[in-house]
């Protein structure tokens, strides 16, 4: 399970399949940089592709398990269940 205290992060909220995201984001990392030159629906588009792609359409339960190994080794960005 991933430990990383994302406290203070940039979060970017989307819904996938009934289920509520948060994309967080490192402020002032590389990776928040890079978000910052993408128009915000497009960014959200990406992550709700991201999860339809490497979750799929499975239990809130099972998506938490799924994102667990995702962010295991996270450091600038992560997807959360709200």
């Amino acid at each position: 399970m991933n430990t990383l205290d994302t406290t203070g992060w940039d979060s970017y909220p989307f819904t996938v399949n009934g289920i509520e995201y948060l994309s967080k984001v490192k402020p002032n990392s590389d990776m928040a940089n890079r978000i910052k030159m993408v128009p915000l629906p497009v960014f959200i588009s990406m992550n709700e592709g991201c999860v339809k792609e490497l979750i799929g359409n499975v239990s809130r339960d099972e998506a938490i398990a799924k994102l667990n190994e995702i962010n295991e080794n996270a450091s600038e960005a992560v997807i959360e269940i709200v």
